[in-house]
C-alpha cells in the first residue's frame, strides 16, 4: 500500500541527529522526503541525538524550516540507548525544545511527543501520529 499522505521530512543534523530511523521508517513504506530537502505542507519529525544534544548540524536543519508551513508530528531522541541517564535525556529534550520554539510556536512545541528510538514500536508510533497530526503551522524567520 502507498502512503498518499503529505512527505514525512526527518529534520536534524543528517550525520549525528538522525541515525538509523530513516531506514526504519523507509523499510515501513512511508513517503519520506529525500534528505536534506522540505516542502510546504511536509510532516516533520524533529531529530535529536542524546549522545550530542543539539550541534551546528541540528541548528542548520532548523533554518531551512524557516518560513515553511508544516506540519510538526513528534521529537525523536536518536542514540537513546547510549545515554542511559533519563536526567541526561530531558536535558536534551529541554535544549532540543527551546531550539525549535524559535520557529515554532510555543504551544506546539510543547504539544509535540517525544519518542526513543530505542522503542521497538516507534515506527508504528509515527505512522500512527502522522494519521492523526494534521494541524499545519507557519514557522517563523529567524530575527
Amino acid at each position: 500500500m502507498v502512503d498518499l499522505r503529505p512527505p514525512l521530512a526527518l529534520i536534524g543534523c543528517p550525520e549525528k541527529d538522525v541515525g538509523a530511523i530513516e531506514s526504519r521508517l523507509a523499510k515501513a513504506a512511508l513517503n519520506l522526503r529525500p534528505k536534506g530537502t522540505l516542502e510546504n505542507g511536509d510532516r516533520v519529525l524533529f531529530c535529536i541525538s542524546a549522545s550530542h544534544g543539539p550541534t551546528a548540524g541540528t541548528r542548520t536543519s532548523l533554518e531551512s524550516l524557516q518560513g515553511k508551513s508544516i506540519i510538526p508530528i513528534a521529537i525523536v531522541l536518536t542514540y537513546a540507548d547510549v545515554v542511559t541517564d533519563d536526567s541526561l535525556r530531558e536535558l536534551i529534550n529541554c535544549e532540543e525544545r527551546a531550539l525549535l520554539a524559535t520557529v515554532l510556536p510555543e504551544n506546539v512545541v510543547d504539544a509535540l511527543p517525544l519518542l526513543l528510538d530505542l522503542d521497538p514500536n516507534l515506527v508504528h508510533k509515527i505512522s500512527e501520529l502522522t494519521k492523526s497530526a494534521l494541524c499545519e503551522v507557519r514557522c517563523a524567520h529567524a530575527s
